[in-house]
């Protein structure tokens, strides 16, 4: 009786039985199973019953399977850390190249313009002190020129200052001359009145001019006090008058003015 239910059982489902368990699929067209998915045949119910339930089961625990797998049971791999990998990658060699072994002729580029540098800066640097060099070589020039200048014009005015003090006695002197007598004698004073006057509009050309004397306070520096009197117009320390005329270039004395210098009374 027993032999043949199991003959029974093979025809319909084509399948060996060992302890109750399914360990091929049903027929060709079912989805295979794994081994590791066990169908326990209920004794109470029909074969054909137990089979379709139990194969049921694991058709729905297979399915609930891949849908975890597909969802939340494997995470996605996101192409970011691809990206990311692959450039980290590809960079890394391109690292190595730059910082590692150079090219010899590049680091000979590299001396050769650090070289260029340095030198262009020496050159910068000499260029300002040959600057400052000649600007000073020019500043001394020009004050060895003017120095000179006045030098010779100090000497020019020396040798001329007699020739005016003569002519300016000579004007002085007329004034006490009665001329009305004599036009001839009239018209050599006018001469010479124009030469002082010519000789005095040259000295002042050059920069040299005439010392203020009668009524300025005296200074020892540019007056030279030969006589004193007692003069009530006059603060003391003033000049009263003037016995000779002294003439500066600038800053530079050339003569000081000879003069007369009140005192108290």
């Amino acid at each position: 009786m027993d032999s043949k239910k199991e003959d029974k059982e093979k025809e319909m489902t084509g399948i060996p039985s060992m302890n109750g368990r399914v360990v091929e699929s049903l027929d060709d067209s079912s989805p295979s199973v794994s081994s590791d998915y066990e169908i326990e045949i209920d004794d109470d119910l029909p074969l054909e019953t137990s089979l379709e339930d139990a194969l049921n089961d694991v058709l729905a625990q297979f399915e609930e399977e891949e849908k975890f797998n597909a969802t939340a049971g494997q995470p996605k791999l996101t192409e970011t850390p691809k990206t990311s990998t692959t450039t980290s990658i590809q960079n890394e060699p391109q690292e190595k190249v730059t910082t590692g072994a150079l090219n010899p002729e590049l680091l000979a580029t590299r001396a050769e313009l650090k070289r260029l540098e340095n030198e262009k800066q020496e050159f910068i640097e000499l260029l300002k002190r040959r600057q400052a060099d000649f600007d000073n070589y020019r500043k001394r020039i020009d004050r060895d020129r003017a120095e000179s200048f006045n030098r010779m014009v100090c000497d020019v005015a020396k040798k001329l200052l007699p020739v005016m003090d003569n002519m300016q006695h000579a004007l002085e002197a007329q004034k006490a001359i009665d001329m009305s007598a004599n036009p001839e004698f009239q018209n050599f004073v006018q001469g010479v009145e124009l030469i002082f006057s010519q000789l005095s509009d040259i000295l002042e050309g050059l920069g040299v001019k005439p010392i203020p004397t009668v009524g300025e306070k005296f200074d020892p520096h540019i007056h030279e006090a030969v006589t004193t009197e007692v003069n009530e117009e006059y603060a003391p320390e003033t000049v009263t008058q003037e016995l000779r005329r002294g003439y500066n270039l600038g800053d530079i004395l050339i003569r000081p003015a000879m003069v007369k210098v009140s005192v108290k009374g």
